[in-house]
């Protein structure tokens, strides 16, 4: 059982990884009636099915491969683990109540996430974590000089908003790390020229301020770092206001005027008429459903059909339609938890992957205000790879509870 745990483990990191590399390519290959993208969802959500079952087993028999007892686990690890599969088991009963397509989708894409940190913790080691920042060491520069490359060349496969996400998730690691050599100093700002080049007004934003946190991990004095937290912030601030400076205001756009009042101090803030499409939206949510939702997928549904976009842009919103106060809270209760939990993984190891996860928790956080990054396995499965491996990572220490023994069968 322990070879089977590894090897549907590996088969998980495999495909985060594949989905960083390529991004939305997947998207664009048909097979039949459905993409590439929608059987790999499909193969990654039931793969991180088995190993949640297989841990499952092993925990209700102590045999994990920690060899211990859930409750003699460290905490954090407990509260990550757990903390989306409340959500995950209210998308299943709204979406067996009032089936849809999109919600089966939505659905899937979540198990990835809270199955895969659920279980993935429990099986890979502080080892595998250190293989993994070696590996993303190389992709946080292939990914954003591959970008450059083909955005030039006029070949850009990637695609605007769905690389700019993803660049970003890459960038809270690219910050997090201490520097080892002038690469490592290099690799935010191109991370950052690259997410500029595709347009994308909130990924920009985040990018800019997420190259602050860069600064912190310079190996200098104290006073040094804060002066040059300063510079880059005003260098990063130019550059974001050279790129996407001129849609930063609405322009023409009806702006958030419409979804919170003309008013309002932030109505002039520009959102390519999201703000008109949140206000319709909700306008088309019967009060009685305000406690439970209108079933899963049922927003993106609405939004296809009558605005012509996929998605509500807007995650809070989506989540609030689909699955009412009830769902929301689930889901920020979930969302807090797994923060403070990373947080406090990360007070207490200090590893470049622990703050990784924080800041990757965090930036999918801030996109989903204008986007909708839950619903993309592309985004969440790396995501959910890189809160795995932040939970175990350690400094001098070659197992998840500081045992170095392992069970096995």
């Amino acid at each position: 059982m322990q070879r089977v745990g590894r090897g549907l483990s590996l088969a998980l990191l495999t495909l985060g990884l594949f989905w960083v590399l390529t991004i939305r390519v997947a998207t664009g290959i048909w097979i039949g009636s459905f993409t590439l993208n929608a059987y790999l969802t499909g193969v990654a959500a039931l793969l991180a099915g088995l190993l949640s079952l297989l841990t499952v087993v092993l925990l209700v028999r102590k045999r994990l491969p920690v060899d211990k007892a859930f409750k003699d686990l460290p905490n954090s690890l407990k509260v990550v683990s757990l903390s989306g599969l409340p959500l995950l088991a209210y998308s299943l009963i709204s979406l067996a109540m009032n089936f849809r397509i999109e919600g089966l989708q939505n659905t899937l894409v979540w198990a990835i996430f809270a199955l895969t940190i659920f279980a993935l913790p429990y099986w890979i080691t502080p080892e595998d974590s250190r293989r993994a920042h070696s590996i993303l060491s190389i992709v946080v520069v292939t990914v954003p000089v591959t970008k450059i490359i083909i955005f030039y060349s006029g070949v850009d496969f990637y695609g605007r908003a769905s690389y700019a996400i993803v660049a970003v998730v890459l960038l809270a690691f690219a910050v997090s790390q201490r520097p080892q050599a002038w690469v490592g100093y290099l690799t935010p700002w191109l991370l950052l020229y690259s997410v500029l080049l595709c347009n994308v007004r909130s990924a920009s934003v985040i990018a800019a301020l997420l190259m602050i946190v860069s600064v912190w991990q310079w190996p200098l004095p104290s006073l040094a770092r804060t002066t040059l937290s300063f510079a880059v912030a005003a260098v990063s601030g130019a550059m974001v206001f050279l790129f996407v400076g001129d849609r930063l205001s609405a322009s023409g756009d009806a702006g958030l005027a419409q979804f919170l009042g003309e008013d309002n101090i932030l109505a002039g803030i520009a959102t390519t008429n999201r703000g008109a499409a949140w206000a319709y939206i909700l306008e088309n949510l019967p009060e009685k459903t305000n406690w439970w939702g209108q079933g899963a997928g049922h927003s993106s549904f609405l939004a296809d059909q009558l605005l012509g976009i996929h998605h509500p842009h807007n995650e809070y919103l989506r989540i609030f339609f689909d699955l009412g106060w009830v769902g929301l809270t689930v889901f920020l209760l979930g969302s807090l938890a797994m923060l403070v939990s990373s947080f406090m993984n990360w007070r207490k190891t200090r590893t470049g992957l622990a703050l990784t996860s924080v800041i990757a928790i965090v930036v999918v956080a801030l996109v989903a205000v204008t986007d909708n990054p839950i619903v993309y396995a592309y985004i969440m499965s790396p995501v959910a790879i890189l809160v795995a491996t932040g939970l175990v990572a350690r400094e001098n220490d070659v197992s998840v509870t500081g045992n170095s023994s392992r069970g096995g069968e």
